[in-house]
C-alpha cells in the first residue's frame, strides 16, 4: 500500500525513515545484537539475503520513473508535464535567473537550473524530482532521438551548446526571439 500512495503521492523522508526503523525492529531484537546486517537481509535469496524491502531504493527508483515521465517528449506526455514547465520555468537558480523566463522551457533540454530551495515556489514532488535528477545525474541523452525529437528541442540555451558567447544575449538572438518567436530547432 505505500509503494502505491508513494507512486501517486511521493513520501516525505521523515516517513520513510520511521517505516525503514519499523521494519527493522521488526527483523531484528531490540537491544539486541545484529548477526545479520540490514544490506545483507536486502539483498536477493540467492545472494543469501530474505529479499526485504529496500525503502529508499524502491522510493528512489519511483522518483526516477517520474522523471522518465516527465522527459517523454511524445505527443502523449501527460498533462502535468506541462504545468511542471512552467512552474520549473519560475523557480531558476540565482545563476539562471539571467535566462529570460520567455526561454526556459525544460531544464533538462536546457543550460539553466531550477532551484530546490524551500523557499522557491516549487511543490515539493518536483522539488524531489529535480533534487534525485541532480543526484544519479539524469540527462536527456536519446541513442538516435528521431526527426521530431530534434525538432522539438528549444534552441535557446539548448544541451548540446558548447561554451563561449551565447546567441541568446545577442542582438540578432533577442529579435529572433521576441520579433520573429523562433523557439525551437
Amino acid at each position: 500500500r505505500t509503494q502505491f500512495l508513494t507512486m501517486a503521492q511521493g513520501m516525505p523522508k521523515a516517513v520513510e525513515d520511521e517505516l525503514q526503523k519499523l521494519i527493522m525492529k521488526f527483523m531484528w531484537t531490540e537491544g539486541g545484537h545484529h548477526f545479520v546486517s540490514q544490506q545483507l537481509l536486502m539483498a536477493p535469496v540467492t545472494h543469501g539475503g530474505v529479499a526485504l524491502l529496500d525503502l529508499s531504493a524502491r522510493n528512489r527508483a519511483i522518483d526516477l520513473m517520474w522523471i522518465k515521465t516527465y522527459l517523454n517528449l511524445q505527443r502523449s506526455r501527460p498533462r502535468w508535464t506541462f504545468l511542471a514547465d512552467a512552474l520549473f520555468a519560475g523557480a531558476p537558480t540565482l545563476a539562471s535567473k539571467r535566462v529570460a523566463r520567455s526561454v526556459r522551457v525544460n531544464p533538462f533540454l536546457q543550460q539553466w537550473d531550477v532551484s530546490v530551495r524551500p523557499m522557491r515556489p516549487l511543490p515539493a514532488p518536483l522539488r524531489t524530482m529535480i533534487s534525485t535528477a541532480t543526484r544519479f545525474n539524469t540527462s536527456l541523452s536519446p541513442l538516435l532521438p528521431d526527426e521530431a525529437l530534434r525538432l522539438a528541442l528549444p534552441i535557446w540555451y539548448h544541451i548540446g551548446m558548447r561554451g563561449g558567447r551565447a546567441a541568446a544575449n545577442s542582438a540578432a538572438g533577442r529579435c529572433l526571439r521576441e520579433r520573429h518567436l523562433v523557439k525551437t530547432v
